[in-house]
């Protein structure tokens, strides 16, 4: 079996390849002798007896995912990790995490990702997604049968979440609430900036910290916030796991006001570690407890507002985790199924 691991680094496919990849290494009787199909950095957490590393320095989204369509390594069965995948025909697995790119964007940008979310479910015997939201959506957009599409849970990284709450407890917490992901318009990012604005937070002093954005929408967002004259708000581009993990040891809150989300891994990594968040209720935000998560309409300036200063004035909880074994059961289904 082909593994396609090429993901590893890159935003949320890049998580979910290498939460996968621990799950497969977590379980003493491997499924199978995988091919692992990497980039340069190679496979993380696989024991060394159960893999067969295949490196290429190709990035998977080259060519809108064709780059290497007559070069995949030749396998039983294939197992990507995005919906931009080589369209080759033969068993396989995909990873399709949401349908985002259906839902905004110009038309015929739109139009383009259904052509190719349909030519790419057309080559696929299984799909795997990560909410109930994005598995309603698949069905009735594409009118799948319900056996072809498996939703599963990431795993919580307890150990990770533990770091990060020893990190807290030895710096303590600053005044600031923290985004997490692309700068994209379903991410809702100028309104989330408006609303900021009329929170009791920055009345306390507080600042919006936004994390992740490429140079290109950075500088979009900063002349919005420059013509509005918004203000303690500070924008960043990507940042490493650690500098992430001691933002989110160090800050007061997560926010994430996306219209649409298919998952929204960094509020659930946010609440692993304690820290309360504020989201809007779509994707796999909708099941973060009351304890863990604010819920907020991302479309009303004021819902959001409250919203982020009753996650900002609560105090760090226990911790809302997921066990181990739900992505990986869910993952052997879709395995089974597509043999």
């Amino acid at each position: 079996m082909l593994i396609d691991a090429r993901w590893l680094g890159q935003g949320g496919a890049g998580r979910a390849t290498e939460l996968l990849l621990k799950e497969i290494a977590s379980h003493p009787q491997p499924v199978a002798k995988w091919l692992v199909w990497t980039s340069p950095r190679g496979p993380v957490g696989l024991p060394a007896d159960s893999w067969v590393s295949v490196p290429t320095g190709r990035s998977p989204l080259a060519w809108r995912g064709q780059r290497q369509v007559l070069t995949v390594p030749n396998a039983d069965l294939y197992v990507y990790l995005h919906q931009i995948r080589p369209l080759r025909p033969g068993r396989s697995v995909t990873f399709i995490h949401d349908l985002i790119p259906l839902q905004v964007g110009p038309l015929p940008r739109r139009l383009a990702a259904w052509i190719f979310v349909r030519a790419a479910l057309a080559v696929t015997s299984v799909v795997i997604t990560v909410s109930q939201q994005s598995r309603e959506h698949l069905l009735n957009t594409f009118h799948l049968s319900p056996e072809k599409v498996v939703v599963v849970d990431y795993p919580t990284d307890s150990d990770r979440a533990d770091r990060i709450m020893t990190t807290r407890a030895r710096y303590g917490q600053d005044a600031r609430v923290l985004f997490v992901g692309r700068f994209a318009s379903h991410k809702n990012l100028e309104r989330l900036c408006v609303a900021w604005q009329t929170t009791d937070a920055i009345a306390e002093g507080a600042q919006l910290e936004l994390i992740g954005g490429n140079p290109a929408h950075i500088r979009r967002l900063s002349k919005f916030i420059e013509h509005h004259r918004l203000r303690s708000i500070r924008l960043m581009g990507p940042c490493t796991e650690e500098e992430f993990d001691f933002a989110l040891a160090t800050s007061r809150a997560l926010v994430m006001p996306s219209l649409v989300e298919g998952y929204g891994l960094p509020a659930y990594e946010a609440a692993a570690t304690g820290l309360p968040v504020a989201v809007a209720p779509t994707g796999a935000l909708v099941h973060l407890p009351e304890s863990a998560a604010v819920q907020f309409n991302p479309r009303d300036l004021r819902s959001i507002s409250r919203g982020i200063d009753t996650a900002f004035h609560r105090r760090p909880h226990a911790g809302f985790r997921i066990g181990r074994g739900g992505l990986y059961r869910g993952f052997i289904d879709a395995l089974a199924r597509a043999c």
